[in-house]
């Protein structure tokens, strides 16, 4: 089929799509059985056919949702969720918190609804929803939901996006780094994400914060050694196989870092056995301006990662390279590498910091 080509075996028929207008004019985002359906002029064989074309989600057996949310929901999105995903989850939630089970969204889908960094590993089909062990709970996918058996600490269950029960960001990204066959690197992404997304949950809750804040909070050491507490407390009550891991990963972070990249960086410095370099360093050029870098090695080396969204809207070359000609007018030796290099050959990077050093000697 050219690219151009419409697959109209693949686009829900005219009857199909004023099936599912007809249902979410009379049950919103709601779930509704057959016969609700029937009573609103919607026959079952109809039902059948919307669910085929994708229109409508089954919930389970005899019930169904419109799959997607009626013009003039005014929910917020909730990230990593689609509006049918979400409110598959929610109807679940729904009916285990009513049988008194107390579940969360937990794993990768908990990462991705506090949209942490992640790197390695993918999001999962399905959400997923964990539930005490001691529950007498059918576990497997169930309506569109994934139910995984994990014991989980009350105090790290929060009530966060979309106002959807679910582990605080240190613990999302603790069981997402306790993944079997993870890197240092891979870790280090998802938990400096959870380290910076906590403190931001406990500080401001919803409201998104700038890179600048976040920056200026975790320049102070107390502040991030009481992040570092915080997650080495929940570690120590998470339901996970490789705890050991995970804390060695720990003990490596830095809730500084602000990019998968700069935490990839990271792990290859620490592999390396290299000194590690002050990450997003207040360095001052020959102008007198006052400048964020990325990594500063001893006084005079300055590390830049390239390819990570980290400078303000409509920030230019032009100006990134009148940033870079007023640091080396001030002396600064500014050594800069891509994502590639410091993942597929992170000697080359090394050997040019290594250089560098020597010549700032």
């Amino acid at each position: 089929m050219p690219p151009y080509a419409v697959n109209h075996a693949a686009m829900p028929r005219p009857e199909t799509a004023m099936t599912a207008r007809t249902l979410a004019a009379a049950f919103g985002s709601a779930s509704f059985s057959a016969e609700q359906a029937k009573r609103a002029g919607v026959e079952t064989h109809r039902l059948k056919t919307a669910a085929r074309a994708g229109v409508l989600l089954r919930v389970r057996r005899g019930t169904y949702r419109v799959a997607a949310a009626p013009e003039g929901d005014d929910q917020p999105a909730v990230a990593g969720l689609t509006d049918a995903q979400r409110a598959s989850v929610e109807d679940c939630v729904g009916q285990l918190r009513g049988a008194e089970v107390q579940v969360a969204i937990g794993g990768v889908t908990a990462a991705a609804v506090w949209e942490l960094p992640l790197w390695g590993v993918g999001f999962p089909a399905v959400p997923v929803l964990w539930v005490p062990r001691s529950q007498l709970v059918r576990r497997g996918i169930q309506a569109g939901v994934r139910l995984v058996p994990c014991d989980l600490d009350p105090t790290r269950v929060v009530w966060g996006p979309g106002g959807l029960p679910i582990t605080d960001p240190i613990l999302s990204a603790i069981h997402v780094a306790a993944r079997p066959g993870f890197s240092l690197a891979a870790r280090l992404v998802v938990l400096n994400g959870g380290l910076r997304r906590q403190l931001e949950w406990s500080r401001a809750g919803m409201t998104p914060l700038d890179s600048h804040t976040l920056a200026d909070w975790t320049s102070d050491p107390g502040c991030r050694e009481r992040l570092l507490a915080e997650g080495r407390d929940a570690l120590s009550k998470a339901d996970i196989r490789v705890a050991g891991r995970v804390a060695q990963a720990l003990d490596v972070a830095d809730s500084r870092l602000e990019t998968a990249l700069e935490s990839i960086s990271w792990a290859q410095f620490h592999r390396a056995g290299v000194e590690l370099p002050v990450p997003q360093a207040r360095v001052r050029g020959a102008s007198g301006t006052l400048w964020r870098a990325d990594f500063l090695f001893g006084t005079r080396v300055i590390g830049e990662c390239d390819g990570a969204v980290k400078y303000r809207a409509g920030y230019t070359p032009w100006e990134e390279k009148r940033r870079q000609s007023d640091l080396e007018a001030a002396g600064f030796i500014v050594v800069r590498w891509t994502w590639e290099e410091i993942v597929y050959r992170p000697h080359t990077v090394l050997a040019r910091i290594a250089l560098a050093l020597e010549r700032a000697a």
